[in-house]
């Protein structure tokens, strides 16, 4: 899996497409010093590590396409978490210097048209670290026969084991991501490339919990790593819950070292709740 929308923000090191990586705010563990700060966001197949999902495999997690005016389209992941809502980052529709023409959901070789989406009010484009990256699509039209994703019931915790699933980037630790590369959208690590993905998943353990962020380490192969292209993507309890999203890495080629870290989803099911219920 590798990240998108990065400070690189997501450094998870499943590599899964279309992450923005960028630099934790705060962590028990100090990231590595070679951290990058800027969104990134891409469209190839997924995450560092980890396996291609089985047909029928986490059938609530999709592509989001982003239509940029002036640099074509891109994406980032999402998941269905209601008939007409997808939960996403805010680093892929809020990307400085690029207007969004319009959002597309892509679920099992379906599309679906967006109808507006929603960005966490006090996320900021210009200042990544300082968290809120989450944001909501609503849909045109409902998806049917599809088991929604669960929002959080409780607060992650640090040792805790999560699945971390994404269409960005893949490769391995040792050379990092693979595939195509560059065409940075000016001023962002947002990818402007094909919207092709593999759907991957891989398995993390909590290293960090933070006020904002859950982090960790991409230091074995055991574990995996999100990329670009997976920015916004789900990571599961063990009760199936979604607890983070996708937000940003220390390097967006997600090699051996790199530090990854997701949006804590349990601060936001408010926002999210009243969001869905107050724009039906």
């Amino acid at each position: 899996m590798s990240h998108s929308n990065w400070s690189l923000p997501a450094a998870a090191c499943v590599v899964v497409a279309l992450s923005v990586w960028f630099s934790p705010a705060s962590t028990s563990a100090a990231p590595p010093a070679h951290l990058l700060v800027g969104p990134l966001a891409q469209s190839t197949p997924a995450i560092i590590g980890g396996v291609v999902a089985k047909p029928g495999q986490y059938p609530n997690v999709g592509q989001v396409i982003m239509n940029l005016k002036n640099y074509g389209n891109s994406s980032c992941t999402g998941t269905l978490i209601a008939a007409r809502w997808v939960l996403t980052a805010a680093h892929c529709l809020a990307i400085p210097g690029a207007k969004l023409n319009g959002l597309s959901f892509k679920l099992d070789g379906k599309t679906y048209t967006s109808r507006r989406w929603f960005v966490h009010p006090s996320y900021i484009p210009t200042n990544f670290s300082a968290g809120n990256d989450i944001a909501l699509i609503q849909l045109t039209t409902s998806v049917a026969g599809v088991p929604f994703g669960k929002l959080p019931t409780g607060v992650p915790v640090v040792g805790s084991k999560l699945t971390v699933v994404g269409l960005g980037l893949t490769g391995t630790g040792w050379e990092g991501t693979t595939g195509r590369s560059g065409m940075f959208i000016p001023g962002s690590q947002i990818l402007r490339q094909q919207t092709t993905g593999v759907k991957r998943i891989g398995t993390v353990t909590a290293d960090t919990v933070t006020g904002i962020h859950i982090g960790w380490n991409f230091v074995r192969p055991q574990i995996s790593c999100t990329a670009p292209g997976d920015s916004g993507g789900p990571a599961f309890n063990a009760a199936g819950e979604i607890v983070g999203v996708t937000s940003g890495g220390t390097s967006s080629t997600a090699i051996w070292g790199t530090y990854a870290f997701d949006t804590r989803v349990d601060l936001f099911t408010a926002w999210i709740t009243t969001t869905m219920a107050s724009s039906r």
